[in-house]
């Protein structure tokens, strides 16, 4: 948090947008810090959640029950927060629009995600057992594309894999050390599937098969050439050469 709050040099009274929001982690740490944090979430128990902590820590904040590529604000946010959200959203060239309509000239966008050289690279057992749906690891060059092609400037781009392969380590290290309360809580399939998961994807971090990292990008005066898809399928064809 202190990594994000730094980069997107947020100070009191600053409007800032969180898209996904989690259990809450952006709204309490820069809420408490003079930040008026917005956070859209599709989790109706996150959303309440937030909602509790906004008003019992009397934070300058809201929530809403809402996806962001629907969300109209009356007015562009200052800055723009993702925290472990691009993996479910594979449509990079909608996202970057949306992040250029949601943020004022000059505004930043901080992203951090896990990422693999190829898009929608996911092992079946993560697709069934883990992350259903439009999951796919974030690919970095297409990420970065996007943004360039939309306007943006990239001002900062940060591996985080040995990061994220120290923190899987230490969770599938308690997920380990709590085995019997678990599986008396959760059931010994839940224990299993969660135990691949947390020792298989510290082996991925470990190994480089998959990637982690963050990036900062502002949004310019200019939005940028926007290629056609004819455009794009022409530069596809040359890069083939």
């Amino acid at each position: 948090m202190a990594t994000m709050f730094a980069a997107l040099d947020l100070k009191p009274g600053v409007r800032l947008l969180d898209i996904g929001g989690g259990w809450g982690g952006v709204t309490q740490y820069c809420g408490a810090r003079g930040v008026h944090v917005t956070t859209l979430t599709l989790a109706s128990n996150g959303a309440r959640y937030i909602q509790r902590v906004i008003e019992e820590n009397n934070l300058p904040g809201q929530v809403f029950l809402q996806d962001f590529l629907n969300h109209e604000p009356k007015e562009p946010y200052d800055h723009v927060v993702n925290l472990g959200l691009i993996e479910h959203i594979p449509n990079y060239r909608h996202f970057a629009r949306r992040m250029w309509d949601v943020l004022k000239r000059g505004g930043r966008m901080y992203l951090d995600g896990s990422a693999a050289v190829e898009k929608f690279a996911v092992s079946s057992f993560t697709r069934d057992y883990i992350w259903r749906g439009t999951h796919t690891f974030m690919t970095l060059q297409d990420v970065l594309a996007e943004f360039l092609y939309h306007g943006f400037a990239v001002l900062d781009v940060v591996n985080e894999t040995r990061d994220y392969e120290l923190t899987m380590l230490e969770w599938a290290k308690r997920l380990d050390l709590a085995k019997d309360d678990l599986i008396a809580g959760w059931g010994e399939q839940n224990f299993r599937v969660f135990r691949l998961f947390l020792w298989g994807g510290t082996h991925a971090f470990k190994t480089n098969a998959l990637q982690a990292y963050h990036l900062v990008a502002e949004r310019t005066t200019s939005p940028g050439p926007r290629p056609s898809i004819p455009r794009r399928f022409d530069q596809f064809l040359r890069n083939l050469r």
